[in-house]
């Protein structure tokens, strides 16, 4: 969230460096009569809308849009009156997948799809790259793992997945694929922290450069991990 927050400003003021773009999110607090533009982290408006006057605000822009009709959201176009078709206010919304997994229809918070491209067409236009998939098989039984809804509990799962067998499976075929590949740059998603650090550990040991973000990594550390990332000292980021 906090990457995204600040990939969303920077940009902004990039484009327009005269606009006055501040953040509503965790430890900073935007002057909502100052600012022209807000970034907010649904958490944290959430918990202080009590500062923000709906005649303030001209324009609601929320991006991953198909969270929109969840409470928090609809809490928040609420607050601005603009949780139904006689808003005042226009509510646009952005996503890269319009679809929810509770099947709740979008259309209590937005009424029209006024533009659409397929990955498909974005594929060709050269806006996303081409997909490419390999499957690795592993011997793992997921029949005892513990399910929320239709999740898996990440604790049951971790106790599964986060073994020496399957974590040896997972730096033998990234080897593998680096050299077959050249792969510069990867990251490696784990099912929890303690996969994380376990994961981070094969790797260093396999002469891999690693290094790892968990919710717990301090501001300054992660900006200057995904730093290093970027400028390639990391061959691997694992979060």
């Amino acid at each position: 969230r906090r990457e995204l927050a600040f990939q969303a400003l920077n940009t902004i003021r990039h484009f327009n460096p005269t606009t006055n773009v501040q953040l509503e999110m965790s430890q900073h607090h935007a002057n909502v009569e100052e600012a022209d533009t807000i970034i907010a982290s649904v958490l944290s408006l959430v918990q202080r809308l009590d500062k923000y006057d709906p005649n303030n605000i001209d324009l609601i822009i929320v991006d991953e849009a198909h969270h929109i009709v969840a409470d928090t959201y609809m809490k928040i176009l609420k607050h601005f009156h603009a949780a139904n078709e006689k808003s005042k206010i226009p509510v646009i919304g952005f996503s890269a997948t319009f679809e929810r997994a509770d099947k709740k229809a979008l259309s209590q918070a937005l009424d029209e799809i006024v533009y659409h491209k397929g990955v498909m067409e974005m594929i060709d236009e050269k806006w996303l790259c081409e997909g490419r998939f390999t499957n690795v098989k592993i011997s793992i039984n997921l029949d005892n793992v513990k399910k929320n809804n239709s999740d898996f509990v990440l604790k049951s799962l971790s106790s599964v997945i986060n073994t020496p067998e399957t974590n040896n499976i997972i730096i033998e075929t990234y080897l593998h694929m680096r050299l077959q590949h050249n792969i510069k740059s990867t990251l490696v998603f784990c099912v929890d922290k303690n996969h994380v650090k376990t994961l981070n550990k094969v790797f260093l040991q396999k002469g891999v450069k690693s290094d790892y973000i968990t919710s717990d990594t301090k501001s300054l550390d992660r900006d200057n991990i995904m730093n290093a990332f970027k400028n390639s000292e990391w061959e691997a980021l694992i979060n």
